[in-house]
C-alpha cells in the first residue's frame, strides 16, 4: 500500500512538473520577437536583397534575428514563401539546434526559379501559428 501511495505522488509530481514546464516555455516563447531580418544570397553580405533576379535560379534565404529567445530548448518554426497571386508557393517547416543565448538568429530558404511569376513577393517567419516577421521582395 504504501508503495503504490508513493508511486501515485511521483506520478502526479510528474505531470504536475511537466505541465508548469510546457506552461513556462509556452510563455518565454510568447515574449520572443523578431528584431531584424534581410534577405540574401548564399553568401550574406549583410545587405538585404529587394530586387531578386530570378536568371540563374538563386537561392534565397530569410535571415532573421530574434530576441528574448527561450534558452535550453530549440525552436520549432516555419516559413511561408508567397508569390504575387497570394498562393504559397513553398513552406519550410524546422526545428533549430538548441538555443543557446536570448539573442537568437535563424533562417529559411528557397530557390527562385526562372519560372517563378514576377512581382511583389512575401516570405513570412512564424512559431506555431504566431506571425514573427514578414518581408516582401521583388522578383523580375
Amino acid at each position: 500500500m504504501l508503495v503504490s501511495t508513493f508511486i501515485s505522488v511521483l506520478v502526479v509530481a510528474g505531470i504536475f512538473y511537466s505541465v508548469f514546464s510546457w506552461q513556462k516555455y509556452q510563455q518565454a516563447l510568447a515574449k520572443m520577437m523578431a528584431i531584424d531580418s534581410r534577405i540574401t544570397l548564399e553568401e550574406d553580405n549583410k545587405h538585404n536583397l529587394e530586387i531578386i533576379n530570378r536568371d540563374g535560379s538563386p537561392r534565397l534565404h530569410f535571415r532573421v534575428t530574434f530576441k528574448d529567445t527561450p534558452v535550453g530548448k530549440p525552436l520549432s518554426l516555419g516559413c511561408d514563401w508567397i508569390n504575387p497571386q497570394g498562393e504559397i508557393i513553398h513552406q519550410n517547416r524546422y526545428q533549430t539546434r538548441t538555443v543557446e543565448k536570448e539573442i537568437w538568429h535563424s533562417r529559411c530558404r528557397y530557390r527562385i526559379g526562372n519560372s517563378s511569376i514576377p512581382g511583389t513577393w512575401k516570405v513570412e517567419i512564424f512559431s506555431g501559428d504566431r506571425l514573427l516577421r514578414e518581408q516582401t521582395f521583388q522578383v523580375e
